[in-house]
């Protein structure tokens, strides 16, 4: 089975890779904390900009600990370094690429 959209910009983000990895998201991405419905960034210019100082450190890494997928919809369970913590994303997919994320 190949990789969808989500595990490959993953693989981007792990290998530094930050502008595959900006790649993988819709012109327009919306992302949303779950839990209030915040919206937190908007726009593949914001998404850079979120995700260039993790991409940059060697130390940050992001592994897929479970995951659903339900038609356009990806649901992962993360471990994220950094943090050391785990949280969630839900990610909407359109003409394969992340179009909206939801976090807890």
């Amino acid at each position: 089975m190949s990789e969808n959209v989500v595990e490959k910009a993953v693989h981007y983000f792990n290998d530094g890779d930050l502008e595959s990895l900006v790649n993988c998201w819709h012109e327009n991405i919306s992302i949303y904390e779950l839990k209030t419905n915040k919206l937190c960034i908007k726009g593949r210019k914001q998404l850079k900009e979120s995700n260039k100082d993790g991409v940059e450190n060697e130390d940050a890494k992001i592994e897929i600990v479970n995951s659903i997928e339900l038609g356009d919809v990806f649901i992962i369970e993360k471990s994220v370094t950094w943090k050391d913590d785990n949280d969630v994303s839900i990610c909407e997919i359109e003409n394969n690429l992340i179009k909206t994320v939801w976090f807890l």
